[in-house]
């Protein structure tokens, strides 16, 4: 699995504006191209819109205008923009105080016989971005052109990859986007030698969006917008994965201390274990110490340092106490994730069920990335012994502290729990998890089918289509 950037240690900037839309290209040349922007209040109240206007060099604009309560206006780009003038085109960044804004730009050209040939295209709402966007038609005949915009506050390398009949094109090409400013270029330049009918998709860290641009014999545009494709790389899901991998050992750690199930399996690696029950003492009835050291790798190929300490009363047939992460560290891509936080723990001295929640705090360093972040990750656990394995539902939910919120959050349901064999796998061996991603603005939903049994894969289903993820790679 690829590891993704998210562990950035830069933080979004709240946005005071209620809706935000983008028009990817507009274009303004003396006797060449003009363009009209056209704003629709879908409200009944007067609606003040700023409109920013961003060349590639970083040039910019900004005007104000009002549009009438459920009125349109139409607006001539080259008086709207006077001090820009005549010259390359530009992206039109909208911001408007509520949602009732919809608008959309009519690009012609004004070089050839009929004076107008106007392409349109919608302006798209920044909610409807995404890391992944396709441009679906760059034809042969003529000649085509993409726009990619980039609407983050930090630069963005963004990889192009052409497609034909016949498969890609050549190779990949990279393009790096400085922050809120737009890219284009002939798509024979981008890919020199291309004759054939193609599309493109382009893949960014961060949510980006664009156009599709294609041109007839005479220069005449059409437009339309490139498409944000919810592909879920597997690599989002690494954090969620990491956390998971946590939980099971707070999980496993916990019937270590209380039943021994697996301390013959891990005895000759680690953790060391120190477990101490009194019948008789109800404030104290169960402390249990699980440490690593200064670090060890356990039968699962695991590393881990540091210690879990686990402390618990007894009321009657309930046992309820608190389990802490103290410096302990788990290795995740190559990187040392410290973990520090504290679990409520409670379960039955009788059924042999507990239950985990609370949260921890991760910091970690991405070496391939040079950078450092947090993560938050959150978890309410039920567990189960079922025919010497242990049966888990609940929730796991990790916040990632990056330019975009980054939100994934996983559920089992009690009918469909994972399953887990201490003594054999550190991963579920059944069971599916239920996921939603938050990335940017962009909500994904997906899930994690741990059915195969191998303890080394899961499927990843995404609109209908799976994917393996090979587990052991967030250890890599």
């Amino acid at each position: 699995m690829r590891t993704t950037a998210l562990f950035l240690a830069l933080f979004m900037t709240t946005s005071l504006w209620s809706a935000e839309l983008i028009i990817p290209w507009v274009a303004n040349k003396e006797n060449q191209w003009g363009s009209e922007i056209v704003l629709n209040n879908l409200s009944s109240e007067e609606l003040p819109v700023t409109l920013e206007a961003v060349r590639t060099d970083g040039t910019n604009e900004m005007e104000e205008v009002l549009v009438p309560a459920w009125g349109q206006l139409v607006l001539n780009a080259g008086f709207l923009f006077e001090d820009l003038g005549s010259g390359s085109g530009y992206t039109v960044f909208l911001k408007t105080e509520n949602d009732g804004l919809s608008a959309a730009v009519r690009v012609a050209s004004l070089a050839t016989a009929s004076g107008f040939s106007p392409a349109m295209g919608p302006a798209i709402p920044l909610n409807q971005t995404s890391t992944t966007q396709i441009y679906p038609a760059m034809p042969a005949d003529g000649f085509s052109a993409p726009v990619f915009v980039n609407p983050n506050d930090v630069t963005l390398r963004v990889t192009v990859s052409a497609y034909t009949a016949t498969g890609q094109f050549g190779e990949a090409v990279e393009l790096m986007i400085e922050a809120h400013r737009p890219v284009t270029d002939l798509v024979t330049n981008l890919f020199p030698g291309l004759a054939e009918n193609a599309y493109l998709i382009a893949r960014a860290e961060l949510p980006i969006l664009g156009a599709n641009f294609s041109f007839n014999g005479e220069g005449e545009p059409s437009m339309v917008a490139a498409i944000a494709s919810s592909d879920l790389d597997a690599g989002l899901i690494d954090p969620l994965l990491a956390a998971l991998d946590t939980t099971s050992t707070l999980s496993s750690g916990y019937a270590d201390a209380t039943h021994g199930v697996i301390a013959k399996q891990r005895a000759k690696t680690c953790p060391t274990q120190n477990v101490s029950i009194d019948l008789l003492d109800a404030a104290n009835f169960l402390n249990a110490n699980l440490d690593w050291g200064t670090g060890c790798t356990n039968a699962f190929g695991v590393y881990h340092s540091g210690s879990m300490n686990l402390a618990l009363s007894r009321q009657g047939g309930w046992m309820t106490g608190t389990y802490v992460l103290n410096e302990f560290v788990t290795r995740f891509q190559g990187a040392d994730a410290g973990i520090d936080g504290s679990l409520i723990a409670q379960g039955s001295t009788s059924s042999d069920n507990f239950n985990l929640s609370g949260s921890w705090d991760v910091n970690a360093t991405v070496p391939i990335y040079e950078i450092s972040g947090q993560a938050n990750a959150s978890v309410n656990l039920n567990v189960n012994e079922v025919n010497d394995a242990y049966h888990a539902y609940g929730s796991l939910e990790v916040v990632v502290a990056s330019v975009f919120p980054y939100w994934v959050s996983a559920r089992v349901e009690a009918s469909d729990p994972l399953v887990f064999d201490y003594e054999a796998c550190v991963w579920p061996i059944n069971g599916r998890l239920i996921i939603t991603v938050l990335y940017g603005i962009i909500r994904t939903d997906a899930s994690l089918d741990f059915g195969t049994g191998d303890c080394n894969t899961a499927g990843l289903t995404l609109e209908g289509k799976t994917t393996e993820v090979t587990l052991s790679d967030i250890y890599n």
